[in-house]
């Protein structure tokens, strides 16, 4: 397997460097497997060129990736263990690392590339969760599944009315946009939303709203990565209203259903939770 991904690395590498290069953009006409970069060190190339919508700020994006760490000849992430093996993002309109960005504002949907992001426009000299300092990312492929025309971020209107008026007027708001479908101004896919909405009900303390929205978005959705970050800030709801022995049974509800990949988690929750209500 490693000498598998060496080489895969290096091949790209030695295609990338052996391409002619251009200090351009994908807005010139640029054939497959030409290498193009960018003043900010990004390189990419084409393996496939769609036609379809362009991405723009406040598009959703639907993405399929396998993305490497090149100094370390290995795999940090694929989408191909996600919902629908998928990665989808609100362009500009959520934090994403600045190459990243960059990349998707040459891209429409249909398109197939290869690319290089050096540390300057990724996660820089510093160490960052795990990762080294210095590191090169290499998404390989990069793959636009799908692009949206761009809307408004429902977010902000949400937590306006939570704030002014109720809970139930701002789901019902909520409910409104979502049946325009197409035709509506707000982005309205629960996955997209949830966590701009409840990091700003977390930051103003207002446990009580987040515990009966997290649990309306809990039966609008099925995909794992959202059900465990609306189950975790539940949990920590409860123990932000000093309901710990509560918090304590829906964590222990959690960690029974739970699958491996957060067996850790919840038991280390658990834990803490245990020494909370026994003090």
């Amino acid at each position: 397997m490693k000498y598998t991904l060496r080489f895969t690395l290096l091949s790209i590498f030695i295609l990338l460097a052996s391409c002619k290069e251009k200090p351009t953009t994908a807005d010139d006409a640029t054939a497959l497997g030409d290498t193009i970069t960018t003043s900010s060190g990004l390189k990419y190339l084409y393996l496939k060129k769609g036609n379809g919508q362009k991405i723009e700020m406040g598009s959703m994006v639907v993405s399929y990736t396998d993305l490497y760490i090149k100094e370390l000849d290995s795999l940090l992430w694929t989408t191909s263990t996600m919902h629908d093996s998928v990665f989808k993002f609100i362009q500009e309109k959520e934090t994403m690392i600045k190459g990243f960005t960059e990349l998707n504002s040459y891209l429409v949907e249909g398109d197939e590339v290869v690319a290089v992001l050096p540390d300057s426009i990724a996660y820089g000299k510093e160490d960052h969760n795990g990762l080294p300092g210095g590191s090169t990312l290499v998404y390989d492929p990069y793959v636009v599944k799908k692009v949206t025309p761009k809307k408004e971020d429902i977010t902000d209107t949400l937590v306006q009315i939570i704030k002014t008026q109720k809970v139930d007027d701002a789901l019902r708001f909520y409910e409104e946009e979502r049946d325009k479908a197409a035709q509506g101004s707000f982005h309205t896919d629960v996955d997209l939303i949830y966590m701009g909405l409840l990091t700003e009900l977390v930051q103003d303390s207002l446990a009580t709203e987040i515990l009966q929205v997290a649990d309306y978005m809990e039966a609008q959705t099925s995909d794992s990565n959202t059900l465990f970050a609306l189950q975790t800030v539940q949990v920590y709801a409860l123990q932000m209203q000093g309901k710990l022995e509560e918090a304590l049974a829906e964590a222990q509800t959690y960690a029974a259903n739970t699958d491996a990949e957060n067996e850790a988690y919840w038991q280390n929750r658990l834990a803490e939770l245990e020494a909370l209500v026994d003090e």
